[in-house]
């Protein structure tokens, strides 16, 4: 006849992890999509290369404003004189 020992905890399932497979799966994949997105737009991924001439073409103005220094005019502004106590009493 077999004894059972109640005293003892179960033990584990063989072959088994935690049970979190599928949440460190996800994890790994949302790491490598990340760490390619930061390659591809810091031009890891065939760049600019140095050396390389680029074609920037800026259209000149073809007429030229020139702005005079002008001395801004005083404004006086007649502001009237307002009393402000220093302390406020709220019954």
């Amino acid at each position: 006849m077999a004894q059972v020992n109640y005293n003892q905890p179960t033990p584990p399932p063989s072959g088994g992890g935690d049970g979190n497979a599928g949440i460190y799966a996800i994890l790994i994949i949302v790491v490598i999509l990340i760490v390619a997105a930061v390659l591809y737009f810091g031009g890891v991924f065939g760049g600019v290369r140095e050396g390389d001439e680029l074609d920037i073409d800026i259209d000149q103005p073809t007429e030229v404003i020139e702005v005079p220094d002008v001395e801004p005019p005083d404004v006086e502004i007649q502001m009237p004189d307002i009393q402000v106590p220093d302390t406020i009493v709220i019954d």
